[in-house]
């Protein structure tokens, strides 16, 4: 199993990548995915990931329920990542689970017309359903109530020491 770096790529400052460069040495636009993975020895991209925060609902003007926009996203990302000769693999990541439908894609991997050694698959990533009115997944409920229970142990244990020292002085 390969490991690989993990970068956040809205946050990557050190190797700015750009879509467009000029002539002069000038960039435009520049890209910034949600995760990169690169290489651990040459630190070249060798893959790409933008996790969507919306439903994939096939509909009968999206059949397969990935937007053009989010495609053409992620098609700008592979054409301006990495050295043209190197394979990079894409990923659009959407939620799926009891109130989320993931994409209806078909073939795994695509490949972009423009470039046979960049691939795009799409990820389904299970998200828990809502447990409460505030918005609060089960797991999230669940580090809630142990937070609790550990102040509520910890104050009470502070109470009580508190409340012995007091009972010393009389």
């Amino acid at each position: 199993m390969h490991s690989y770096d993990v970068v956040h790529g809205t946050r990557e400052e050190e190797n700015a990548r750009f879509l467009l460069r000029g002539a002069r040495g000038t960039s435009l636009q520049r890209v910034r995915p949600d995760i990169l993975l690169l290489d651990p020895f040459t630190k070249m991209v060798v893959g790409v990931l933008d996790a969507k925060y919306k439903n994939a609902t096939p509909s009968r003007e999206v059949p397969s329920g990935v937007l053009r926009e989010d495609l053409y996203q992620m098609a700008a990302y592979l054409s301006a990542l990495g050295p043209t000769h190197s394979p990079v693999a894409g990923f659009l990541a959407y939620p799926v689970g009891q109130d989320w439908i993931g994409p209806s894609v078909g073939e795994k991997p695509w490949i972009l017309n423009s470039s046979a050694n960049r691939t795009l698959s799409f990820l389904g990533i299970p998200v828990e359903p809502l447990a409460d009115a505030d918005g609060h997944s089960t797991g999230e409920l669940g580090l809630i109530t142990s937070l609790e229970r550990a102040l509520a142990s910890s104050l009470s244990r502070t109470i009580l020491s508190l409340a012995a020292g007091s009972e010393e002085q009389r």
